[in-house]
């Protein structure tokens, strides 16, 4: 359970009811929070943030090339 920071109404939230807002500062990269809405008033509460999806480096092995 959460709490609505503006009104107090304890919050159960649902899979259906959280949704991910994008916010970007001047135009660099995105970063995305799950919300939700508190029943209430109708304010936007956020969850978590979420960060970009997890990826490998892959280092390749440079061969010695021969003179």
């Amino acid at each position: 359970m959460i709490r609505c920071g503006v009104c107090g109404e304890r919050i159960k939230p649902t899979k259906e009811d959280v949704y991910l807002v994008p916010v970007s500062v001047m135009n660099l990269s995105s970063q995305y929070y799950e919300c939700t809405d508190c029943p209430r008033c109708s304010c936007q509460v956020v969850l978590n943030t979420r960060y970009g999806e997890k990826r490998r480096i892959e280092h390749t092995k440079r061969e010695d090339t021969e003179p």
